[in-house]
């Protein structure tokens, strides 16, 4: 057939790819060496590809910098006197030199140090900008790895993590630590609250220890406190090493004991049956397992969010972060060499996942309007998880237990597997729905109990309260947040000053703290359009000469200015005044 053009439309008139993953399109993908080969012999006989482009292959680019947000991107950088190098070791100087560098460059990076009765003790604590506009997102789910330092590697190292919205580790800030106390880890944890502007997270997952237990109960009272049950699992095969000669199949029976059971008195059931076989008062280590039970077995923890499955806890591959870049010999120079890399690394299979989910479209199997309200809402590797559940809510039956109202509970059983029937509470006047299995609660997904539920009940589309921002595709947008109230900010900032001014050595180090902090705000609003930049600029000014006045009454010299008011950018653009930070 023959076409006519009968317009030409210059403009364009569908999204573009963002720059930051325009590597990913095809054209611009590296290819196996074997094709670079063709490539090669193609080119020289004047071959070109996609219809006249000659085949270019260029490293992607360089990540771009996370852009700075209002509520957490904050420079809390230390008062320069606050810093000395007076006691510390060649270890710790190399971290110092290293985040001062790095603040220098990026004033949103933040840094602390540990100081005792005005010594420094060797503990560290940084996070870059990127680091603290994740945990902004999806700092609700924190994972402490301190498996370095316990191991005993010559790299002290102690990573806060956490999971994005394609289920991929990200990083929340690192920390080196010189000893396991209960001191250490409550700096440790007062001083990540500092640096993600007081904002505690949901739940924390650690390691078995009492140290820790100790300072997140004094520091985060709040958090949802998790051991990591694969680490007490692991654990176990040691500690009950003389069991498993005289009882063979006891691990299996203990780890299905603490993975199957599905309700605290199945758990208890188990556990007695358990310890009847080996004996009473045989293993002090089971009796200590047993005495702190709700804060490892699943059954204990499905009521809160933990990002993950509770029976299938990630915490030993997510505490990995840096796993290909460490080992026990990696001391602090080699792992700083390695350090960037590695993030870098993160970024890039974060932009990609990005890529996929934006610019393909996946398998949609079923014809529910779910799936499809699903496959628009969801990065994909959440969406294929919520597929599983949609898919599953097809061989589900369910029957009415009980009905008050415009209340009722379900009773839904799957047709297969072995999967023990569920109770459903659905409430028609809003859709609420809440199922025993507490999935919604653990993970964020609406399980294929309620799902089924909702089919029943006509329900086309899921409502707000089964969407959790943090698994869609518009995690990181922040454009429809509230603004704090002013009256509220003002409220938290005399609460720090009535904390910090009775300390007469750090009132300096806190006024210096608080005014980079603010000023980080102001900038954040304040370049949110050319007219608010102008408006800010002039109060800029008028603040400046203020401040010059109030240093003059008081006798100390006034050299504060302010750069002239333009709507264009300098040739310095994206660059702080040296006050900040330097």
């Amino acid at each position: 057939p023959k076409w006519a053009i009968t317009k030409l439309e210059t403009a364009h008139n569908h999204p573009l790819v963002p720059q930051n993953q325009a590597h990913c399109l095809r054209p611009h993908k590296p290819l196996s060496e074997c094709g670079k080969q063709r490539s090669s012999s193609s080119s020289s006989y004047g071959v070109r590809r996609n219809g006249g482009m000659f085949l270019t292959i260029e490293p992607p680019p360089p990540t771009p910098p996370v852009p700075q947000t209002t509520s957490i991107i904050a420079a809390q950088p230390l008062a320069p006197h606050y810093i000395s190098a007076d006691g510390i070791g060649n270890a710790t100087r190399v971290i110092l030199d290293y985040v001062k560098r790095m603040q220098a460059e990026d004033p949103a990076f933040f840094y602390a140090m540990q100081f005792v009765e005005g010594h420094p003790v060797g503990n560290v604590f940084w996070s870059d900008a990127r680091a603290r506009t994740a945990y902004k997102d999806f700092g609700d789910a924190v994972f402490l790895d301190d498996h370095c330092k316990r191991s005993k590697h010559e790299l002290p190292l102690v990573t806060f993590t956490g999971v994005n919205h394609h289920c991929q580790p990200v990083l929340f800030g690192c920390a080196v630590i010189r000893d396991n106390s209960e001191a250490s880890f409550a700096w440790l944890f007062e001083t990540l609250l500092l640096a993600m502007s007081g904002q505690h997270p949901v739940s924390l997952t650690t390691e078995y220890d009492g140290a820790i237990q100790s300072a997140v109960h004094k520091v985060l009272p709040q958090t949802r406190h998790r051991f990591c049950s694969l680490h007490i699992l692991n654990e176990a095969q040691c500690k009950l090493s003389d069991l498993l000669t005289a009882f063979p199949s006891l691990y299996d029976e203990l780890v299905s004991c603490i993975n199957m059971s599905d309700t605290i008195d199945e758990f208890e059931a188990n556990w007695e049956a358990l310890i009847s076989k080996v004996g009473s008062g045989h293993n002090e280590w089971l009796d200590s397992m047993y005495n702190c039970r709700r804060q490892w077995v699943p059954v204990y923890l499905r009521d809160t969010f933990f990002g993950d499955e509770p029976s299938r806890q990630g915490c030993m591959s997510r505490s990995s972060f840096f796993e290909s870049h460490i080992t026990a010999k990696t001391n602090l120079q080699s792992f700083i060499q390695h350090y960037e890399k590695a993030l870098d690394s993160c970024y890039e299979r974060e932009v990609k996942e990005e890529f996929e989910t934006k610019y393909s479209l996946p398998d949609i199997k079923t014809s529910s309007p779910i799936e499809k309200q699903g496959a628009d809402l969801y990065t994909r590797t959440l969406f294929l998880r919520f597929q599983q559940e949609l898919v599953g809510a097809s061989v589900c039956t369910l029957e009415v237990a009980e009905e008050d109202g415009k209340a009722c509970m379900y009773k839904v059983t799957t047709s297969q597997g072995s999967e023990k029937p569920r109770m459903v509470q659905f409430n028609s006047s809003d859709s609420s729905a809440k199922c025993t299995c507490q999935m919604f609660e653990y993970l964020g997904i609406v399980c294929r109990h309620i799902l089924t539920v909702f089919g029943a009940q006509g329900i086309s589309t899921l409502p707000s309260q089964c969407i959790v921002k943090r698994w869609t595709k518009n995690a990181t947008d922040r454009s429809s947040d509230k603004k704090p109230d002013e009256v509220i900010r003002v409220k938290e900032l005399k609460e720090e000053q009535r904390s910090t001014v009775e300390d007469g050595e750090q009132s300096q180090t806190w006024r210096y703290n608080s005014l980079c902090r603010e000023a980080l705000r102001y900038a954040e609003e304040g370049a949110s359009s050319t007219e608010v930049y102008i408006v800010a600029m002039q109060a800029l000014q008028e603040a400046a000469n203020k401040v010059n006045m109030a240093k003059r009454a008081i006798g100390q010299v006034a050299p504060l200015a302010v750069m002239p008011i333009t709507a264009q950018a300098p040739e310095s653009a994206g660059k702080f005044y040296d006050g900040f930070g330097q």
